[in-house]
């Protein structure tokens, strides 16, 4: 790995999340012609852990099945760089980056390499203006910030659906995190509760198996009878 000393803070965070747009666009673009390397499947791994770790910390769910390869390939990527700090997962997931891609901070993605990535690294489905901003509906939830996300919602033509590059809604997240009042929030909005991840996991298979019951009643009551909570 390449010895790139970083700033911390908030420099570090905007060069993160222009790395992390960066793998997002190979991940994403169309094939090319271009010869440049490809990574392999043991670094995109290494990279989602980084980027696991530097969004929510250490793993602190448990492992998927052995039938579940794929999931249980991410979990072990996820875990196995769980003994960093979050901030120091930030700077090897740059100086990774800007390593496997010949990527230097502030120029952009270069042009995609041949072939297709997978798997890709979570990244959040949210507008391009704020695609380089921490501050997305995705972070509120995570953060339980319900003020910044209740008027998001009041504004109007907020997508209560918005998923990640895995199918994660943001009521898989509230789900997962345990947050009641922001999965009533975004249920009253018109969240769907029945929405899957790319494993085929709703929002009540998040919190039945976070043992977050609160929200298993209020899931499970919201399916059964079609009503908004109130």
């Amino acid at each position: 790995m390449s010895d790139v000393s970083l700033p911390k803070d908030e420099i570090l965070q905007i060069l993160f999340d222009e790395a992390a747009n960066v793998v997002q666009h190979y991940a994403t673009a169309g094939p090319s012609s271009s010869n440049s390397s490809k990574p392999t499947d043991s670094q995109l791994l290494d990279l989602y852990g980084l980027y696991k770790v530097a969004m929510t910390g250490s793993c602190n769910e448990p492992q998927p099945g052995i039938f579940n390869m794929r999931a249980r390939s991410k979990w072990n990527a996820w875990k196995n760089k769980s003994h960093l700090t979050q901030m120091d997962a930030m700077q090897e997931y740059v100086s990774q980056v800007m390593e496997i891609y010949s990527w230097q901070p502030l120029e952009g993605p270069k042009k995609k390499t041949s072939g297709g990535f997978a798997p890709a690294v979570s990244r959040p489905h949210v507008p391009e203006e704020v695609i380089n901003d921490k501050d997305t509906p995705f972070g509120w939830v995570k953060d339980n910030e319900i003020s910044k996300l209740a008027q998001w919602i009041a504004a109007g033509n907020a997508d209560v659906n918005l998923n990640d590059e895995e199918g994660l809604t943001l009521l898989h997240w509230a789900a997962d995190r345990g947050r009641t009042e922001v999965c009533e929030i975004l249920l009253k909005a018109g969240a769907n509760p029945e929405l899957k991840d790319e494993d085929e996991q709703t929002p009540l298979d998040y919190a039945t198996t976070c043992e977050h019951d609160d929200i298993i009643q209020l899931l499970q009551r919201h399916l059964e009878t079609g009503q908004r909570p109130t």
